[in-house]
């Protein structure tokens, strides 16, 4: 029994503090794992419930009213007003629309039946829109827009002006795609 006992006391003393500290360095390292990979579930939870609330009905409705107000209030100084009609669909990744446009004298154009999609993974930095359909689209007349800013005065055209406005269209004309007809 001394001898078990002298045994053990010669191998904890030989590596008793490093025994110690590998132990919590294995204790340490498992916590981390363990609230990594808690933090990992997290982050998935919260992405699959956001995808869940875009899909449901109740998520689609408050995102068309945010939307539509995001619209009002960008628009408001032009005189226009855009408005999204329905949204339905796999949101985030695609989605159905209707869209209606309208100015002082009414609606000009209504589009009931569009659709997107985009690639998600371009996100963070860029929302990159693959594709947008519409069917049946309908401008029933021009928008009333209301009138830009008026156009700077310029000076009479000079001889020395109308050169160099030539020139410059020659050179636009010649640099044309081989394509294109010839122009003579």
């Amino acid at each position: 029994m001394t001898r078990i006992n002298e045994e053990q006391h010669a191998a904890q003393e030989a590596g008793g503090p490093r025994a110690r500290r590998s132990g919590r360095s294995e204790r340490l390292a498992r916590w981390s794992r363990r609230i990594l990979a808690g933090l990992l579930l997290l982050l998935l939870a919260a992405s699959a419930g956001l995808v869940w609330a875009l899909r449901s009905e109740n998520g689609q409705t408050w995102l068309l009213k945010t939307i539509n107000a995001a619209l009002e209030s960008s628009l408001r100084e032009s005189g226009l007003r855009a408005r999204l009609t329905r949204l339905t669909g796999p949101l985030p990744f695609a989605g159905a629309f209707g869209l209606e446009m309208a100015d002082a004298h009414g609606v000009w154009l209504t589009a009931p039946e569009n659709g997107f999609d985009w690639d998600w993974r371009a996100l963070p930095g860029v929302v990159r829109i693959t594709s947008i359909r519409s069917v049946n689209p309908a401008l029933t007349r021009l928008p009333d827009l209301p009138p830009g800013p008026a156009p700077a005065p310029q000076p009479p055209l000079s001889v020395e002006a109308l050169r160099l406005l030539l020139g410059d269209t020659a050179r636009a004309l010649r640099s044309l795609p081989g394509w294109l007809p010839a122009l003579h």
